[in-house]
């Protein structure tokens, strides 16, 4: 299987005085699948976090819903 890149662009806001300046801390090439796992990894983490603190809303409704999504179509390709 051939191994498809993303690449990512890290940005810094920054604010001076009445206006925000943006700079680019770094870039880099990754592996879009182990991005992918990463990110439904931390979302399986910060979902069982929610639960177990009682700290449940409806960000984290839109953070699981967001997350089964990302999963199904993960699993499609």
């Amino acid at each position: 299987m051939e191994q498809e890149l993303v690449h990512l662009v890290l940005v810094r806001k920054v604010h001076v005085e009445n206006r925000v300046e943006r700079e680019v801390c770094c870039e880099t090439d990754v592996d879009t699948r182990a991005l992918i796992r990463s990110v439904l990894s931390a979302a399986d983490r910060t979902l069982v976090e929610c639960r177990t603190r009682d700290w449940w809303s409806g960000d984290a409704d839109k953070l699981a819903a967001a997350r089964d999504a990302l999963r199904q179509e993960f699993q499609e390709h």
